[in-house]
């Protein structure tokens, strides 16, 4: 009876053991979901605020449509130069007009269409559509 008495106790002591260390482990899990919910929300509100930034930084920008395949371009920036002032020269009259290209050509390479680097690219994919966003400087002479 004696030794029953003991083994029963062994056990009682490792089976309080095991509950300490669930429990533990329990506590654990909890801060971590807790810590989760945190980082969830934080992605959740850097998300959008990316998505706030893009849409604001697409506000400046000029979307020229229909420039004709037909037009001989080597250079979408200088052409780009040498259009805008062209196109506004009633409202620029007696400025110094430079633009800065940040970005321009959406075209058949960025529609996964093959034009080896080319422009304008060949198989007449439709007229241009070309997005720049840029810098303009102009001062009075």
């Amino acid at each position: 009876m004696e030794r029953m008495s003991e083994c029963i106790d062994k056990h009682a002591e490792r089976l309080d053991h095991v509950e300490n260390r669930v429990a533990a482990a329990e506590d654990g899990q909890t801060e971590l979901a807790g810590g989760q919910m945190k980082l969830n929300r934080e992605l959740s509100a850097l998300l959008l605020k990316v998505d706030d930034m893009e849409a604001r930084s697409q506000r400046n920008n000029l979307r020229i449509v229909g420039i004709a395949e037909s037009t001989a371009i080597t250079s979408m920036e200088n052409y780009i130069e040498q259009l805008l002032p062209y196109a506004y020269a009633s409202e620029i009259a007696g400025t110094v007009f430079s633009v800065g290209i940040h970005l321009s050509f959406q075209g058949s390479a960025d529609l996964g269409l093959e034009n080896d680097g080319y422009w304008p690219p060949y198989g007449g994919y439709g007229p241009r559509g070309t997005l720049c966003g840029g810098m303009l400087y102009c001062e009075n002479i």
